[in-house]
């Protein structure tokens, strides 16, 4: 018993110098203060970012199918052509790629919707000069600012780039359609195409006053697209803004004033679907001479082969052209290639030609590397206002 005793005694002596030990020895922690350096602070862990729902194409309005028209010749050969060939139309397909593209940005200086995403610099080419929105070139409408021709300045040429073709060259003027419905690929076509290629964006957009601003002080000219009645209406539906062949002319006058005063600064308007609409030189009529009040620019998409728009302009006074070949029908590198270089041998064939296209993934990457040959291939890219009034229109 004696020895057991003996042992707990000693246990327990242990244990008590232990503690005792480390009694003296343990210093509590004490608050950082913030005068200490940095780098003795414990940086807080960083919020974890919430995840983020991937951009899609649910916006994109289809392109309406053409009643009649023929197919493009697979080769640009035979005798001199004294119109505009006909451009092929067909629905356009589901964007399939949305990698992220580099954001977009509002140009300084300008007045712009508040934005929602990330931004960065997109900083025009130096020889591109784009002019500010001037005041003076306006009017109030009802549903915004609407371009107007004073004192003999037309918007269509103060805000046209001034980044020209030679003017011994053919030229080939491209034009993007559907801008703003995407701001994923929006940014993208404003960032990755060349300058002189013409960016039109639809009135259904969002933040369009924003993403406009950064397509032009990227150095790109705009369009505004205006919807049209289409053959198939309203089966086949360019939105709630749809100028139709039967409604009186000030309620379709109505509607334009709605799709112009969505942002300023662009050179013109190019219609959006509109087989029936735009060949109906009636209902043209009073657009027309709106335009030309405007001063604005008219590109005809030639949604159909029986479009008179291109002539309804010429009439009226505005500054016109006309598509030559739609660009991305059918979206393969193989097939966009074939069109780009048939587009490209109008331009040789005539002087002038004119593509439409989307802001694809596929299409702008296409574009983009067929236009860094051409010049060397004797072709200028040009911006839709230079080839104005260059084509022959029957």
């Amino acid at each position: 018993m004696r020895a057991l005793a003996a042992a707990w005694i000693t246990t327990l002596l242990i244990y008590a110098v232990t503690a005792l030990a480390l009694q003296l020895t343990y210093e509590p922690p004490r608050p950082v203060s913030s005068a200490e350096p940095a780098a003795t602070q414990m940086p807080a862990p960083e919020p974890q970012p919430a995840a983020q729902e991937p951009v899609t194409n649910d916006n994109f309005m289809p392109t309406e199918a053409s009643e009649g028209s023929e197919p493009a010749a697979s080769a640009d050969a035979g005798a001199e052509p004294v119109a505009i060939p006909e451009p092929e139309t067909a629905s356009a397909p589901d964007v399939g790629d949305t990698t992220p593209a580099a954001p977009v940005v509002v140009a300084d200086g300008t007045t712009a919707e508040p934005a929602t995403e990330d931004t960065a610099t997109v900083p025009p080419p130096a020889s591109v000069q784009m002019a500010q929105i001037d005041p003076f070139l306006q009017e109030e409408g009802p549903y915004g600012p609407l371009p107007l021709t004073r004192n003999g300045r037309q918007p269509w040429l103060v805000y046209a780039s001034s980044n020209t073709a030679p003017s011994d060259k053919p030229l080939v003027a491209v034009v993007i359609t559907g801008m703003g419905l995407n701001a994923t690929l929006t940014a993208r076509a404003i960032n990755d195409l060349p300058s002189q290629i013409t960016l039109a964006f639809s009135p259904y957009g969002q933040r369009l006053t924003a993403q406009a601003n950064a397509a032009r002080s990227a150095g790109h000219e705009t369009l505004m697209m205006v919807p049209m009645e289409p053959q198939e209406y309203p089966l086949h539906d360019p939105g709630p803004q749809t100028l139709l062949a039967t409604d009186p002319a000030e309620t379709n006058l109505d509607k334009l004033y709605y799709v112009l005063g969505r942002f300023q600064g662009y050179v013109g308007v190019i219609n959006e679907m509109g087989s029936k609409f735009t060949a109906s030189a009636e209902a043209l009529a009073p657009v027309m001479s709106d335009l030309q009040k405007r001063g604005l620019m008219f590109v005809d998409s030639r949604s159909s082969r029986y479009s008179v728009a291109a002539r309804s302009a010429m009439e009226h006074g505005v500054p016109h052209a006309a598509n030559s070949r739609f660009i991305d029908d059918e979206l393969t590198p193989e097939a966009i290639d074939m069109q780009l270089g048939l587009l490209e041998r109008t331009a040789q064939r005539t002087g002038v030609a004119v593509g439409v296209a989307h802001p694809f993934p596929v299409s702008v990457e296409r574009i983009r590397i067929w236009a860094q040959g051409l010049s060397a291939r004797g072709v200028a890219l040009a911006p839709i206002t230079q080839v104005a009034n260059r084509q022959i229109i029957r």
